[in-house]
C-alpha cells in the first residue's frame, strides 16, 4: 500500500467526521496550449478547474455521481464554473472513499493569485454540497 494512502486512511481513523477528500493539483500537461484557463467570477479573475476520475476504482460510479453533484453546484452557484471531468483507466488514491476528488485547479500558465481564487469560490461550492447531505 503506498505511503500516501497509509496516511490518509491514519488521518481519517483520527478525524472519522471528514467527509470529503481533496487530492489538489495544477495540470501541467502540455496539452494545455500555453494558454490558462480562466473565467470572471463576482469580478474577479479565477483559474478553471478540473475533476479526474480513475475508472478501475471499484466506487468508480461513486465517485462519478459526486463529481457530478459538485460541478451541478459550482453551475448553479457560478454558471460556467463547473470543470470538465476527465476519465482515465487508473485507481489514483480515489477507491479510499466515495467522497474523493482529485482537483487540478488551473494549469503552468495561470498565476497564483487566480488558483487562489479558485479555491475560495470552489469551497463554497463544496460547502454547499456537503451541507445538503
Amino acid at each position: 500500500m503506498p505511503v500516501q494512502v497509509q496516511k490518509t486512511e491514519k488521518l481519517l481513523k483520527k478525524y472519522p467526521t471528514v467527509k470529503c477528500i481533496i487530492d489538489l493539483h495544477r495540470d501541467a500537461a502540455a496539452y494545455t496550449g500555453n494558454v490558462g484557463e480562466t473565467m470572471m467570477i463576482e469580478g474577479e479573475k479565477t483559474a478553471k478547474y478540473k475533476l479526474v476520475v480513475g475508472q478501475n476504482n471499484d466506487n468508480y460510479s461513486q465517485l462519478m455521481t459526486f463529481a457530478n453533484q459538485v460541478n451541478a453546484a459550482a453551475d448553479k452557484m457560478y454558471p460556467g464554473f463547473s470543470g470538465r471531468i476527465i476519465e482515465k483507466e487508473y485507481r489514483y488514491n480515489e477507491y479510499i472513499a466515495d467522497k474523493y476528488l482529485l482537483l487540478e485547479v488551473g494549469n503552468n500558465q495561470n498565476h497564483i493569485k487566480e488558483v487562489r481564487k479558485t479555491g475560495k469560490y470552489f469551497a463554497r461550492v463544496l460547502a454547499k454540497v456537503l451541507e445538503a447531505e
